[in-house]
């Protein structure tokens, strides 16, 4: 996207190492799929980027991030 063109000028203009762009630009995760666990392999191999960001387990009350 452009967007990305617009952080890479940036961070190689000013020499700005990797740690750093993230910090100073927030650049975190960006957007969630929630998807079932007999999915994810099939939206991890479908979607460009995509990684695991952790589970939903039953717990007590309800449910648990882990």
């Amino acid at each position: 996207s452009s967007d990305l063109a617009v952080f890479q000028w940036l961070q190689r203009g000013g020499g700005i190492a990797d740690d750093e762009m993230l910090r100073a630009f927030n650049m975190g995760v960006g957007l969630v799929i929630a998807v079932g666990a007999a999915d994810a392999s099939t939206v991890l191999s479908a979607v460009d980027g995509a990684w695991t960001l952790g589970r939903v387990d039953a717990g007590e009350p309800g449910v648990r991030y882990v």
